[in-house]
């Protein structure tokens, strides 16, 4: 079965599936069990976007799972990591640094990609050692700070792994300070606070939830702890001492960085992705927070007259031929189609410059068929970028918030083979140069949008040629 599957593969990728099956064969298995699509086209030089595609592809064959990973901006913790977008949430709580994160798409959740047994067996114990323990709980994109690792290193105790149904004793010298001990796995933590009425000889039980008991009082100075691990499997636990005001000041001058992963919000904002799940048992509160989305909102002008002159069937035919136009160009600047609006279409993308260069694209090929065809229809275009969340709307995926508002209002403004942005997409970096290099020339409309509180600068953008 797996043969035919990858057979198939083979077919629609026939320059790349065998050398990266030769990766996932011989890499090591912690390395694979979560990979990183933009490393890995980056470790056998192969097309990025290729790569990202043969992964969405193998999952719907069957062939690898997709993990949708929440990592902790400041310790690159994973703290929950799900299969679909069912139970994802983007704001959780970070065991590791005792904080909650409000996490967003974007930058807070990792879509990795894992062989399933039928392509090779990538399980590991994460309890055999402390190595295995942080490559299984931690992200592998998580890039090094040696001036962070040096401020945390007196704040960081050693890590115990204890096996189920066992106990393990540890002595600490807490000295005057605080201390939490804390288990990434169960997603708990105990502290041990100093107290006058503290015990120097303390019992720590963990269950199958994590630690009985979420505060302890201690003596100060040398205390013994036993570990008691009264769950089903092993468990591991962490010594931090509680992190001062200075510490957190330093933190924030060396940030925690990270390899290029895809994101969350790339995989909604791709057509493949789209098309190929396109029916998923979503919650109906779904809502996930994204930080920077930019979003196209597209019109046919004349279609109103269309219909009147070539009649519905006609003039169904060529709205049809509009929408395979559009997202063609869509698709070919990894976008993606949110919905279709009578003849209008709402997009999203993760770059600006790529909804951009579809939007230019549009109009170039929409004309071309225009005058292919001998129809005086012409394109409407907007863009605009900023926060938004994800929800469910009839079980597919769509934008909700006042960026979708503004930018369907800035499409509002244009006339036929007009394209206008927002000064959110003219201050992003390439806008103006992409503009300039397609022969587009753009001026400044102060407008009030309708519904929009106060004036907006919009840019108004047409070809020069035409």
């Amino acid at each position: 079965m797996s043969n035919e599957l990858i057979n198939k593969l083979q077919e629609k990728y026939p320059q790349i599936t065998k050398k990266i099956l030769e990766y996932v064969y011989k890499a090591p298995k912690w390395e694979i069990s979560n990979i990183n699509p933009y490393e890995l086209a980056n470790e056998l030089s192969l097309d990025e976007e290729t790569v990202i595609d043969w992964m969405l592809h193998s999952v719907y064959l069957g062939l690898f799972d997709m993990n949708w990973n929440t990592l902790c901006p400041y310790c690159g913790s994973i703290e929950h990591q799900h299969e679909s977008l069912n139970h994802l949430e983007t704001d959780f709580f970070c065991v590791t640094c005792n904080i909650d994160i409000e996490g967003e798409l974007d930058d807070k959740v990792e879509v990795a990609f894992i062989p399933k047994d039928i392509v090779r067996n990538t399980s590991f114990d994460p309890f055999e050692n402390h190595k295995s323990y942080s490559n299984y709980f931690f992200s592998n994109n998580l890039l090094f700070n040696p001036v962070k690792a040096e401020l945390l290193a007196p704040f960081y105790g050693p890590c115990f792994i204890v096996e189920s149904n066992s106990s393990k004793e540890i002595e600490i010298d807490i000295g005057e300070n605080d201390f939490r001990l804390v288990s990434i796995d169960r997603h708990s933590q105990c502290f041990l606070k100093i107290d006058p009425t503290g015990i120097s000889n303390v019992n720590v039980v963990t269950t199958n939830n994590g630690f009985e008991k979420n505060e302890i009082l201690v003596q100060a100075g040398k205390i013994k702890v036993n570990l008691q691990n009264k769950a089903s499997t092993s468990i591991g636990v962490k010594i931090h001492r509680l992190f001062d005001k200075q510490l957190m000041k330093k933190l924030r001058q060396h940030p925690t960085s990270f390899k290029r992963f895809l994101s969350g919000k790339e995989v909604l904002n791709r057509q493949l992705f789209r098309d190929l799940f396109p029916i998923q048992d979503l919650p109906s509160d779904l809502s996930l927070r994204i930080g920077d989305v930019t979003l196209l909102f597209t019109d046919l002008k004349g279609s109103t007259a269309m219909y009147e002159a070539k009649g519905d069937i006609e003039a169904y035919r060529l709205v049809k031929d509009h929408f395979e136009i559009l997202t063609k160009a869509i698709r070919k600047n990894k976008g993606a189609l949110v919905k279709t609006i009578g003849d209008a279409v709402m997009a999203a993308f993760s770059r600006p410059s790529d909804g951009l260069n579809a939007a230019i694209e549009m109009v170039a090929e929409l004309n071309k068929y225009s005058k292919d065809s001998a129809q005086n229809v012409g394109l409407k275009l907007g863009l605009h970028k900023g926060a938004a969340i994800a929800v469910n709307a009839n079980q597919s995926l769509d934008y909700f918030g006042r960026t979708v508002n503004i930018a369907a209002r800035v499409q509002g403004e244009a006339n036929s083979d007009e394209i206008w942005l927002s000064e959110s997409m003219m201050n992003e970096k390439d806008i103006i140069e992409l503009l300039n290099s397609n022969d587009y020339k753009y001026e400044l409309k102060v407008s009030q949008l309708r519904g929009i509180e106060g004036e907006m600068n919009l840019y108004k953008s047409i070809r020069v040629s035409q």
